[in-house]
């Protein structure tokens, strides 16, 4: 493990993928004949047309704990668009693929919903905090292939997404020698990175040195949730505000604080190719888009009391896809 590398491969484009997606899932497009049969957005999605294309759910495994339920606790897309990786409580990490025939593009209203199976399942115990894909995965190509997780009374892993084999993991450990789970977890934007959010402090790794090798910046809250963009970092907490930092002063110097939720933050991320942050936080009915230029809430939509966002396909809308409680 500690001779591990990745070699940070060239962004994806579709070209990169023979035979699978050339079309991004928010632009599939339907039949002219299939159009009255689309199910239309609510009145914040006006312009666009809402049809199922597939579901997956789960039930409780055969030793699973018959007093927990097995909800959906999060999802999110790879960054080549060919999979889901999903966290469900009580049945731990499931990655479903992408039906094939909806790379063309086109699909019908009338079509036969896809039920997903996992391809992957991973029977993680204990309570799953955070995951993310490695951001520059790509299925032409396996090192590539790989997310993170971050659990209850373990360390930061690294698995791959062709077997779910463990490839390696990443040790936080705090004043007294004891190992810490972290609470969040993202890759940098160029994927070198790993940083990883905990009660008091943000610790950071290097994805080519695993182990316990980290260096650490104090912060005044627990760091719930963590988003990255260009040499952006914003840190979600439990206090209910979202702090932003320059990659290279993270914990020395902030950019500026964002409040505005009821509860702390759970989930944030950035749309691509903008200066939009996307937050959503506990106990609060609204969704916020942040207009990071001026540090300032742009947009409040209806969400639910748990929100998982991925706004990876829709730039210039939020995908909600998936709410849990």
């Amino acid at each position: 493990m500690e001779n591990w590398s990745m070699e940070t491969p060239s962004r994806i484009n579709a070209e990169n993928i023979p035979q699978t997606i050339t079309q991004n899932p928010s632009e599939l497009t339907l039949g002219s004949a299939c159009t009255e049969n689309a199910f239309q957005y609510p009145a914040l999605f006006t312009s666009k047309s809402f049809l199922e294309l597939s579901t997956c759910s789960w039930s409780r495994g055969r030793n699973a704990n018959e007093n927990i339920q097995p909800y959906l606790r999060g999802c999110k897309w790879s960054p080549d668009g060919t999979c889901c990786l999903s966290v469900v409580n009580n049945d731990g990490v499931h990655v479903t693929e992408l039906p094939s025939e909806l790379y063309q593009g086109v699909v019908c209203g009338d079509r036969i919903i896809d039920v997903l199976e996992s391809v992957i399942h991973l029977k993680e115990t204990g309570s799953v905090y955070d995951f993310c894909w490695y951001p520059f995965m790509n299925s032409t190509n396996p090192p590539s292939c790989c997310w993170l997780t971050t659990k209850q009374n373990s360390p930061i892993q690294m698995w791959d997404a062709f077997d779910g084999s463990l490839r390696c993991s990443y040790r936080g450990f705090n004043a007294v020698d004891e190992m810490e789970p972290a609470l969040s977890v993202s890759f940098t934007s160029d994927g070198r990175k790993i940083i990883a959010g905990y009660k008091k402090h943000l610790r950071i790794f290097d994805v080519e040195r695993p182990g316990r090798e980290f260096t650490e910046q104090k912060i005044s809250s627990s760091a719930s949730s963590i988003s990255t963009q260009n040499n952006l970092v914003a840190v979600g907490s439990w206090n209910t505000t979202i702090t932003l930092y320059n990659e290279s002063e993270i914990g020395t110097k902030k950019i500026g604080d964002m409040y505005g939720h009821g509860g702390g933050v759970t989930h944030m991320k950035f749309i691509p190719g903008t200066l939009k942050l996307v937050s959503g936080a506990r106990k609060d009915h609204r969704l916020f888009v942040w207009d990071i230029r001026f540090l300032y809430t742009k947009i409040a939509a209806i969400a639910y009391q748990f929100i998982h966002i991925d706004p990876y396909w829709l730039p210039d809308l939020v995908n909600i896809i998936s709410q849990t409680r």
